[in-house]
């Protein structure tokens, strides 16, 4: 068992997987330049040039380096080769390759020499990388047949990366010998079912980050007494997107980007396209744009680019389609030169912006692919294992009923949903030796093998022994009341499934299709047609794909909710590009439409009918027209003011009118997105935990914002008391039962709240003969202020609560600075209060005594609802 951890080796198999592309593409340029100089052609070594130069050189970014390459390449000196029944490492396979081929030669111009300087900065005797011009000079030798020699060599190399790779995965996932008998036995335990094995329970391990649950499909089946259970991804699951580009996608791409730059120049000269492409390249391309023709545009200059921009756009969905073609325009996005800040990659876009002048181009260097299909389409963010709750039931008897719990084995990383091109051709060779075989290809055999699917853990099987005691009943005695297949992703942290649910969506965007789904779009359910419409027209989806981004970070479009709900957002993963910035229907604003209509609605709908329907009588000292919960105060039926522990109901009403603006949504709370032709809805749900419940505001952390030594709470939704559950003793223990909204607790409390005995009608005279505890149950400072005098108000009520009643100068005058910075701001702190007073106590002053604002604002300081979102986002979204 490897003792890495199960985060370590899955960043081993990522790393591999790109060696294993760079050297895939190296060794497919290798041979296209073979063969052309095979028959006596002249070939261009550029693209040799450019292949070896990404295989060999750092990546893009100020941390990749030499040492992070040379620690890349490492695999290059593990013995994972198997040439004549041992292991070697690929240098002492290509040297002996060398040596049977007798071509051991000394000069610059040797297979040798390039091998011998590979290894020597692999293992640290040099810092310099072989140069790409290397292999560039040797393809191109006038010996023709030193490029069919270096594609060998070049294999070997494949084949290293290839080995790593699949060493790697073995590392991550259970191995299996087949036995004589045709079944099969363990052989090693991956990282994956070793963390399995050591949690009982791994939602244990979790932090408080909120799980995304994902659909599934299931099949079942009865099976010589068990219930056979298989699972199967759905569409949202897919991941057959291939992030590297090949050369006639660069071509095209920037081809796409050299028309946007001459629409976007008033005047454009050719010439003056200047990049870092290659001087051939740089000179196709200028020829391509002088050839431009000036007639058959339009003459405005905004219509122009957009009828140019539409058609180098309709160019590259001809060839690649709308999917893929929006990845290769994004992939090979261009910094734009010149001195104007303006001047970037979506100004180059933007239909409504020219200038006499911009800058000239330079483009990325994204990793190159060798063909048009090199990987397998797998399925990403499955559970680490799937878990079965179930309830077993007799026929007739609803007494009997047995609960169970089964759980599966590690599921298999990555999990193949498809054929791989790199299996295909042996595959395909096994087929033509024994036409009568019906092998399905390693990988994908636990789509038709329930065996073969136990192993890769998408199958369960259900016995008699996991429902009842020793097997005591046979399962067909009864029948399944109930199966819930569910897991989670333990053994990944929350910032890098973020990440990769992210990368997920982008995959979606780029192979089957990713859009939001607008409120009141036909299902497929519905009598009329079904809104989901394959778009390919490129005058339609030229301003989606190809124009600048749709949605932006803090925008309140559907496209930012979505996205700060799930964590993916610029903010929160640190990227520069929204997921969603070129999403169909992201810039919708259905959520920001419905939180209006709420707004409006609320005083002329379920507003008015609280603050006259469920408050009762005594409060407002009248019998007329008894409200609803006064006629139901009969036969022991409770007063909604029990529930809410004495408290006047108006108290609570700024509470539900926010609640209810912010967050009820009959089309739901976030918006419905698309994968393909597959609609997603997005429900948040929450458990409320009896013992303790840290969150009832979306988006505010209660245990911080509220005061933990404070007897009665006040929440960010408004002047709503929370009573501290008796016995606390400073603790946050409490749940939704004890805010008193229509719940009751499991367990019957022992000791009785305590009630007021005041009336309610005259706070003069119950100020006078109650207790302030038995005052501040029965009044608001709202109803007290000018009822008694202003210094018992403060001393009744709390700054936060007095907010609403006093003013700044009001505040500063019955409470201390340390109180009063829970509402103040900086600049009323300064106004009101002395810089000696504020020396004194405990608010952040500068050297002069004048207070200043904490360099970063959490959700304690938050002096205002939109900081504590603001900090809430700062955190990392609305769900985690």
């Amino acid at each position: 068992m490897s003792s890495q951890s199960v985060a370590e080796v899955r960043a081993d198999f990522r790393t591999a997987e790109d060696e294993l592309t760079r050297a895939s593409h190296l060794l497919s340029t290798v041979t296209e330049f073979a063969e052309a100089r095979k028959h006596g052609g002249d070939a261009d070594p550029t693209p040799v040039e450019r292949a070896a130069s990404r295989f060999l050189s750092p990546g893009p970014g100020p941390a990749q380096t030499a040492q992070t390459r040379r620690s890349e390449l490492a695999y290059l000196t593990k013995p994972l080769l198997d040439h004549d029944g041992t292991a070697r490492d690929f240098f002492a396979v290509a040297r002996a390759y060398e040596s049977a081929a007798n071509r051991t030669g000394s000069g610059e111009e040797s297979v040798t020499r390039f091998i011998d300087h590979l290894e020597q900065f692999v293992t640290g005797t040099t810092d310099h990388v072989p140069p790409a011009e290397t292999l560039a000079t040797l393809a191109n030798a006038d010996d023709r047949a030193m490029a069919g020699h270096l594609r060998a060599v070049i294999s070997t190399l494949v084949t290293a990366a290839r080995a790593w790779r699949d060493e790697a995965q073995d590392r991550l996932n259970d191995q299996y010998t087949e036995t004589d008998d045709g079944d099969y036995k363990r052989q090693s335990t991956g990282t994956i079912q070793s963390f399995l094995d050591a949690h009982d329970d791994t939602v244990e391990t979790l932090s408080d980050e909120p799980i995304a649950l994902l659909p599934v499909r299931l099949e079942t089946r009865f099976v010589d007494g068990d219930l056979l259970v298989r699972v199967y991804p759905d569409r949202i699951h897919e991941d057959s997107h291939e992030p590297q580009l090949s050369d006639t996608e660069r071509q095209w791409g920037q081809n796409f980007w050299a028309y946007a730059w001459y629409a976007t120049v008033e005047f454009p000269t050719a010439t003056e396209f200047a990049t870092d492409l290659p001087a051939e390249r740089h000179d196709e391309l200028v020829t391509m744009l002088a050839e431009l023709p000036d007639e058959g545009y339009p003459t405005d200059p905004a219509e122009r680019k957009q009828a140019i921009r539409t058609r180098a756009w309709g160019q590259l969905v001809e060839r690649f389609g709308r999917e893929r073609a929006s990845f290769v325009v994004h992939a090979l996005k261009p910094e734009v030169g010149g001195e104007s800040d303006d001047a970037d990659w979506s100004y180059l876009l933007d239909e409504t912006a020219t200038a006499q002048s911009v800058g000239a181009l330079s483009f990325p260097e994204p990793d190159g692919r060798p063909g048009s299909w090199t990987r397998a389409p797998v399925a990403r963010l499955l559970p680490d294992e799937w878990l079965i709750y179930g309830v077993w039931a007799t026929e007739g008897e609803s007494d009997n009923r047995e609960t169970f719990l089964v759980r599966g084995g590690a599921i298999r990383e990555p999990l193949r949903i498809g054929p791989d091109p790199g299996a295909m051709a042996v595959a395909m060779q096994a087929v033509d030796e024994t036409p009568e075989s019906t092998r399905t290809e390693e990988g994908i055999d636990w789509l038709v093998d329930f065996d073969a699917a136990e192993r890769a853990g998408m199958a369960l099987r259900i016995t008699s022994e996991d429902v009842f005691d020793a097997g005591s009943k046979p399962l067909d005695s009864g029948y399944f009341e109930k199966l819930v297949v569910t897991g989670v992703k333990a053994s990944m942290d929350a910032d890098r499934t973020a990440r990769e649910l992210r990368d997920l969506f982008d995959a979606q965007h780029y192979t089957n299709g990713l859009a939001m789904v607008p409120q009141g779009t036909p299902t497929n359910n519905a009598d009329e047609n079904a809104g989901y419409r394959s778009r390919t027209d490129p005058e339609e989806t030229v301003d989606v794909e190809a124009a600048p981004p749709l949605v932006e970070h803090g925008d309140v479009t559907d496209g930012d909710l979505l996205a700060r709900a799930l964590a993916i957002d610029p903010s929160s993963l640190g990227d520069d590009d929204h997921v969603f910035a070129h999403v169909a229907d992201a810039d919708a604003t259905d959520q920001l439409d419905a939180w209006h209509a709420n707004s409006a609605l609320w005083s002329g709908t379920i507003g008015y009918y609280l603050q006259t329907m469920l408050r009762p009588n005594r409060y407002d000292g009248t019998s007329e027209t008894p409200p609803l919960f006064d006629q139901l105060d009969t036969d022991g039926q409770p007063d909604i003011s029990d529930w809410l522990d004495g408290d006047d109901p108006a108290s609570w009403y700024e509470a539900y009118r926010r609640h209810f603006i912010e967050y009820v949504r009959p089309g739901g709370p976030l918006p419905t997105f698309r994968a393909g032709r597959q609609p997603y809805g997005v429900l948040p749900a929450a458990i409320s935990d009896p013992d303790s419940d840290d969150r009832l505001w979306a988006g505010a952390d209660l245990s911080d914002v509220l005061a933990p030594d404070s007897k009665d709470r006040t929440s960010p939704g408004g002047n709503v008391k929370i009573p501290r559950r008796k016995g606390g003793k400073g603790t946050r223990d409490w749940s939704l039962e004890d805010i008193g909204l229509g719940g009751s607790n499991d367990e019957e409390s022992t000791e009785e709240t305590d009630k007021s005995s005041l009336k309610g009608d005259d706070p003069a005279r119950d100020f006078a003969a109650g207790s302030t505890d038995e005052f501040r149950k029965t009044y608001r400072p709202e109803d007290a202020k000018g009822s008694i005098p202003d210094a018992d108000l403060a001393k009744t009520y709390t700054p936060e609560e007095t907010a609403t009643v006093f003013s700044s100068k009001e505040i500063a005058t019955h409470y201390s600075p340390d109180d009063a910075s829970t509402v103040l701001s900086t600049d009323e702190l300064n106004a009101n209060y002395s810089s000696e007073e504020l020396a004194s106590s405990s608010v952040k002053t500068d050297a002069k005594g004048r207070a200043i604002d904490e360099e970063s604002v959490d959700s304690v300081g938050a002096k205002t609802e939109d900081d504590r979102d603001d900090a809430a986002d700062e955190k990392g979204g609305w769900f985690r």
